[in-house]
């Protein structure tokens, strides 16, 4: 199993408003399988889990 994690820091770099109707988080898990990485497929279902910041709640 492979794991990626978004961080907010992200949120500068798309140039994303800071004010409270914009996209925020924590933090984004992305879990996905080596196996599912063949290739002879081009989406594959993965999980992924967010974490708000408490602000966006």
């Amino acid at each position: 199993m492979t794991l990626v994690q978004i961080l907010p820091q992200l949120l500068y770099f798309l140039k994303v408003e800071n004010d409270y109707k914009s996209l925020d988080w924590a933090t984004i898990v992305v879990y996905t399988c080596e196996a599912s990485c063949d290739g002879s497929l081009s989406y594959v279902e993965e999980f992924s889990w967010v974490q708000l910041t408490s602000q966006s709640r």
